[in-house]
Parts: structure tokens; sequence; C-alpha cells
């Protein structure tokens, strides 16, 4: 215990010349805190380590000198931010009309990126007037660079997230705005397109893309179903059904090799209903 009480008592001595620097007396409850840790000093005061709740009261001692320094040096640290904040203040009053010249003057010229390092010392300060000019230069610069990104991309769902951007920060631009529009009616279009395509999956093959039951018919009127090979399958989407044409090779009755094409039409179950030509 004496060993802690050592090592806490030279601390708060420590901490006591760290703060008598800028607070003196905020440095004092920490003097009285080391007096009541440090073994020497604590046995010269009698009339209190000879109590019978000695150990009790030092403990107290020291907790209550460590929130008095808390408390003091809390409000201490306030003080010394609110003056600062004050100085900052009148410090910005004395810049502004300059800053604020210097700033307009820039962006007229548009030289927007020397707008915003005009007004960049004192942007913290949140002055209505500052923060409108520099928004501003900020917004001359980001549209060109977010159109030159809108330009670059081909992937829409990106396309639109930038032009949604750049209609944020000039809402009053028709242009952008139409072609936010434009955007979102050729996503809508995708989305339709990307759920037929999933609603028509069942229907074709997924190791060739043919249509099971067109080569069902087909193999069932070949001489050799064992020769048939299937080339290629196309289909026109008719809304109720689709016209699917299927190119395929096979041998013929004296084994030649012999390419045909069909189209049939063929409902959303996958049945065929009608064959309209074959080759």
């Amino acid at each position: 215990m004496k060993a802690l009480a050592w090592i806490l008592g030279l601390l708060f001595l420590l901490l006591a010349a760290g703060a008598a620097v800028t607070n003196a007396i905020a440095a004092l409850p920490l003097v009285v805190g080391a007096c009541a840790l440090l073994p020497p000093v604590w046995s010269r005061l009698p009339a209190l380590s000879r109590l019978p709740s000695a150990r009790r009261l030092r403990v107290l001692i020291v907790v209550l000198c460590s929130g008095v320094f808390f408390v003091i040096a809390a409000q201490r640290g306030g003080q010394l931010q609110a003056e600062a904040s004050r100085r900052r203040h009148e410090e910005w009053q004395l810049a502004k009309p300059e800053v604020l010249r210097n700033v307009r003057a820039a962006s007229a010229a548009r030289h927007y990126q020397e707008a915003l390092d005009a007004g960049e010392a004192f942007r913290d300060i949140g002055d209505a007037e500052l923060d409108a000019a520099l928004s501003e230069a900020r917004r001359q610069i980001d549209i060109p660079a977010l159109l030159k990104r809108v330009e670059a991309t081909e992937d829409l769902a990106k396309r639109r997230d930038l032009l949604a951007r750049v209609v944020e920060l000039d809402p009053g631009n028709r242009e952008w705005r139409d072609r936010l529009s434009s955007v979102d009616q050729a996503l809508a279009l995708q989305a339709t397109a990307a759920k037929r395509r999933e609603q028509l999956r069942p229907i074709f093959s997924g190791w060739d893309g043919s249509v099971r039951s067109l080569v069902t018919s087909v193999k069932a009127s070949m001489h050799n179903p064992d020769s048939f090979e299937h080339v290629k399958t196309t289909y026109v989407d008719a809304g109720d059904h689709l016209e699917v044409a299927m190119t395929f090779r096979g041998t013929n009755a004296f084994g030649g090799i012999v390419t045909n094409r069909i189209v049939a039409d063929i409902d959303l179950a996958g049945r065929i209903m009608r064959i309209k030509s074959r080759d």
C-alpha cells in the first residue's frame, strides 16, 4: 500500500506542477491530494492519520480533491474555448470584407478553386455569406466533374446516381432533370426486360439455349434422331407467346449431314402451339 501511495502521490504532484502553469487554482486540490497520499506528509498530520477511520478519510480526501480538480479544469477549459472563439470571430469581422471580395472576384472570373482557397481559412466560422459564396464555387467545380463521369460510364445505375447528385447541386436546371428522367425510364425498361427474361428462362435449356419441346418434336421426325445437333435458337417475344427459330444439323436418309431450320410458336409454358415453317 505504501508503494502505491508513493506512486499516486508523486503522480498528483506532477499533475499539479503541470496545472500550475496555466491555472494555479486547479493545482491546489492536486497538492492537497498529494499530501494525503505521500506517507511522510500524511504521517506528520497526527490529527488525521491517527483517527480510527484514517484510511477511509485518506481515500475520501483523494477522491474529493480529484473531483474538485476536474471541475475546475473543465470550467477553465470552457473559458479558454470561449475566449478562443471570441478572438476568432473578432479576427473574422476584421477580415470579412476582404475575404468575401476575393472569393466573389475569383468566382466571377470562373477561378473557382481560387475562390475556395481564398475562403478556406474561415470556413469554420459559419458565416452565412461566406458559406453561400463557397458553396456556389464548390458547385461550379463539382457539376462539370460529375457530368464527365456521367459521360464516361455505361452503367445506367451509376449514371442515375451521378445525375441525381447534379440535380441536387443545380435543382433549377431543367436539362439535368430531363436527363435524370430519361435514365429513370431506361432503368425501368431494363428492370422490366430482366423480369421478362427471368419469366422466360425455364423455357430454354440452360446448356445450349434450345427449347426442349421443339428439340423433342424435331428429333421425333428425324431419320436418325441420335444425329441431332443444335446450332442456335433465337426468338421474338410476341407477348402471350414466343416465335422461336431453331437451326440444327443431322443426317438424312442417305447419311449426309444437312442443316435445317424450324420456326414455331411456343406458349409461355414452353409448349408448341404451331409449327410455322421448316426448311
